[in-house]
């Protein structure tokens, strides 16, 4: 299983659910921040539910709630971010893991 983010230097990946409210509260900020902060990572958004092979990452990362945000480096989580952080809380983490202004 090779997904797409697993060569990208640095990835951040949601974990989310059609049918989950939290998930539609936060995907909002997930893509505020992708658009302003695309030099420090590449942003993808999966949908467990819908995504063929979403349940098997989710498995993978070991994802147990949703939303989740897995913060990779050359495929390797260094990082996570459960539930309707809000985009504050993940543009912080985002910064603190990959770099740029805390």
């Amino acid at each position: 299983m090779h997904p797409p983010f697993s060569q990208d230097l640095r990835a951040a990946v949601l974990f989310a659910s059609s049918t989950c409210p939290n998930c539609a509260n936060f995907k909002p900020a997930f893509l505020a921040v992708a658009r302003t902060h695309s030099q420090l990572a590449t942003f993808y958004a999966l949908d467990i539910d819908k995504d063929p092979s979403g349940e098997t990452l989710a498995n993978h990362y070991h994802v147990q709630g949703l939303p989740t945000v897995i913060f990779l480096s050359q495929g390797v989580a260094v990082g996570r971010l459960v539930g309707d952080a809000g985009e504050a809380n993940f543009q912080q983490r985002l910064h603190a893991l990959f770099g740029g202004p805390q």
